[in-house]
């Protein structure tokens, strides 16, 4: 049985050590996307978990993964809520309303742009491309865990 990995009956319990567990996206809150995606992280990882490519053998790959997907799209929502502050709280750099009030419209554009993702954008290409990279990794020579799926420790 691969490390990490138990088999009680039917069930297989993955044990995560404390600097491989499954995401985990401390962001701030003026995204409002902290909640939505813990929830596209599950159906990610459900949907790769309960793939019929997925073996205990290979599961290990299955969360390289789903790692190398979620991540970036996590450090980028985090980065958003974070600018959204800064733009929330007129606490830009250069940024001095009071002796450029005409700024203000600027900011409320600035606001809008950094909010287009959501309505543009989907978790279907991430469970797509996903799904696409576990059934490549059955037909390789090399599983992704050894290149370049490699899971990143926080």
């Amino acid at each position: 049985m691969p490390q990490g990995l138990s088999k009680r009956g039917h069930m297989v319990v993955l044990r995560f050590s404390e600097t491989q567990s499954p995401q985990a996206h401390a962001m701030s809150p003026q995204q409002a996307s902290g909640a939505g995606q813990a929830i596209e992280d599950a159906y990610l990882l459900a949907t790769l978990l309960g793939h019929s490519a997925t073996t205990l053998r290979n599961v290990h790959d299955a969360l390289s993964i789903y790692d190398k997907i979620r991540r970036p799209i996590a450090m980028e929502v985090a980065e958003r809520s974070l600018h959204n502050g800064r733009l929330f709280g007129l606490q830009l750099p250069g940024v001095d309303l009071e002796v450029n009030p005409d700024m203000l419209p600027n900011l409320g554009d600035a606001i809008k742009d950094n909010w287009k993702w959501t309505w543009t954008t989907t978790v279907d290409s991430s469970v797509k491309e996903a799904c696409a990279l576990l059934v490549a990794s059955l037909t390789s020579n090399t599983r992704p865990s050894q290149t370049r799926y490699a899971i990143n420790h926080l």
